[in-house]
């Protein structure tokens, strides 16, 4: 595991969440030119019992922005046997002439010993950004836990808060002033002798977004699969229904707006149905088709997309 991970995947180098630091963002400039570096240097390993890793780099001037001194550390102990605690801190910003630095702390709680084989994993996580001129709602946080199986019911759930000024200018941020709450739900049905069927899944997945200052609703996504069948051979066919709601607010960038689509400031719920069949890559031949169809906001969309695979024998 890359020592600089901070907290689970899908918030350090994942899509789902903020990220202390994104490496991509040293040697460039604010405009994605790239800039001189003076020299670097990484140093990580483990120290009685931590894991500890530093990474220091000198990025020259450019665009009237000065040198720029940049400090990631990161440090881990192991705990309870299968869990383990860390913190993260990033200092300086290579696209502006400003101090900035993060601050965050991570927990995860792993558990391979419940009964029936079961296990349980969760994680927490908390983030600080301190730049010039804010001195509140410049934080983060995310709560998650996974009940996993892959051939039973299996169950997860985060809760995760961005808040209006959060920052980090080594890193990103997809959504601010926001508070996501995530849970999905479903089950495996596994047969061992009965043909060429091998799985069949079921699930059920609900994200919403909430505003910080108004708690309003800023999306909201129900996703039910209805089966997803597996054969022996890893040939899968599944069907899905999604219902979408979406508020656009005056002054919010609208989706499409960049082809020229002018979608009006309002709520909107649609519903979309998406089959889907895939061909195993085991196979010398492998196809993979995907579908949609419903509403899209002030009308209806529908797309298809296929990938044809070869594997020479």
């Amino acid at each position: 595991m890359d020592i600089f991970q901070f907290g689970t995947g899908d918030f350090f180098f994942g899509g789902g969440g903020p990220s202390p630091l994104n490496t991509r963002t040293i040697g460039l400039n604010d405009a994605g030119a790239p800039v001189d570096i003076s020299g670097g240097a990484k140093l990580s390993g483990r120290l009685g019992g931590y894991d500890i890793g530093t990474l220091i780099i000198r990025q020259e001037e450019s665009g009237g922005v000065d040198a720029t001194d940049i400090y990631v550390a990161r440090i881990k102990h192991g705990l309870l046997s299968q869990s383990e605690a860390g913190a993260f801190l990033t200092y300086g910003d290579p696209t502006f002439n400003d101090t900035s630095s993060t601050l965050g702390a991570d927990f995860t709680y792993r558990n391979s010993r419940l009964p029936n084989n079961r296990n349980i994993r969760t994680t927490f996580w908390a983030l600080q950004t301190d730049n010039p001129g804010i001195d509140s709602n410049d934080g983060a946080w995310h709560v998650d836990v996974d009940f996993p199986s892959n051939d039973s019911w299996y169950a997860n759930g985060k809760v995760e808060e961005v808040q209006a000024n959060f920052d980090p200018r080594l890193g990103f941020s997809n959504r601010s002033g926001v508070r996501q709450y995530q849970g999905e739900i479903g089950n495996n049905w596994i047969f061992r002798d009965r043909g060429r069927l091998q799985k069949i899944s079921s699930s059920f997945d609900a994200t919403q977004y909430n505003y910080l200052d108004t708690g309003d609703v800023q999306s909201r996504e129900l996703d039910l699969e209805l089966f997803n069948l597996e054969s022996i051979a890893g040939d899968q066919l599944s069907m899905s229904i999604k219902r979408e709601k979406q508020v656009l607010q005056a002054g919010e960038r609208a989706p499409l707006s960049r082809l020229g689509v002018i979608i009006p400031p309002s709520e909107y719920n649609y519903t979309r149905y998406e089959p889907s069949l895939e061909f195993s890559q085991s196979r010398p031949l492998s196809l993979e088709l995907r579908g949609g169809y419903g509403d899209y906001y002030t009308g209806t969309s529908w797309d298809v997309s296929s990938t044809l695979g070869w594997r020479p024998q």
